[in-house]
């Protein structure tokens, strides 16, 4: 089971390598033909220049000043200005960039490092290595982080799974005949993540099946559920008795009980 997840682990290292490989060499392209373009005099960009985002230009402080003089003698501005593309959103305001605790979590390697990885090949396989799918992939790769970001952050749930043949749930004796055409059935509706051909026979298939589910409440939470009474549900609350029944012991009646 460790070989095959560290080969796994392997190949998408591999494919992660070989997609940056290619990016890098369509950027040295591009920096080529600018600098072929330069040396021949033409201004006109490249197909690929003109697909990336544009960057505006920082006016200096003089042609600021004088703009907003002008903008002062002909009564302002009219408001208006020009539509952003939701791409070009994407990519030119900070909600395109990927957060910083992202970034360290990256750094720091182990299972957030792949989780990343794999969001960022997910993201390339969706929409391919040309270059005019920048900023879609861009835009695709920082929503899957906020995807992994929840979670590394959600560790409320505790799901133990194991792998399964139709055989051996009915050898465990743990599910009813019943249960276990309803989770073979459930996991053939995502044969990606869920079902697997078994190592030993690869007729046969092995089916991903939680044994165990519970959920780690917070601490709040927990307080809450204890000082609630027994019969009352979440939404209930127990006021106290005003005035509590007396005790009865034998024949006497009171809070304070004399024995004969």
């Amino acid at each position: 089971m460790e070989k095959e997840k560290q080969s796994e682990n392997a190949s998408l290292q591999d494919l992660l390598k070989q997609t940056l490989s290619r990016v890098n060499q369509l950027e040295d392209s591009l920096k080529n033909v600018k600098q072929v373009q330069s040396l021949q005099g033409t201004d006109q960009p490249t197909r690929a220049e003109s697909e990336l985002p544009k960057k505006r230009p920082v006016p200096d402080k003089d042609m600021k000043k004088a703009t907003t003089d002008e903008e002062d003698e002909d009564g302002g501005t009219d408001g208006s200005e020009e539509e952003e593309d939701e791409e070009d959103q994407w990519v030119r305001t900070p909600q395109g960039k990927v957060e910083q605790d992202i970034v360290d979590r990256y750094k720091a390697g182990g299972t957030d490092r792949e989780e990343l990885e794999m969001a960022l090949l997910e993201s390339i396989s969706k929409w391919g290595l040309d270059r005019s799918n920048y900023k879609k992939i861009k835009a695709d790769f920082v929503m899957r982080c906020k995807w992994v970001r929840e979670r590394m952050e959600d560790k409320e749930q505790e799901v133990h799974g194991k792998w399964y043949t139709e055989d051996a749930l009915k050898k465990s004796g743990k599910f009813s005949p019943a249960s276990i055409k309803a989770m073979v059935a459930y996991c053939r509706r995502f044969p990606e993540s869920l079902v697997r051909c078994w190592r030993y026979n690869e007729n046969v298939s092995e089916y991903y099946i939680i044994d165990e589910d519970k959920t780690l409440h917070r601490k709040a939470e927990r307080t809450k559920e204890t000082e609630a009474p027994e019969g009352l549900g979440k939404n209930l609350v127990a006021l106290p008795d005003p005035k509590p029944a007396p005790e009865v012991v034998g024949s006497q009646v009171g809070h304070h009980c004399s024995f004969m």
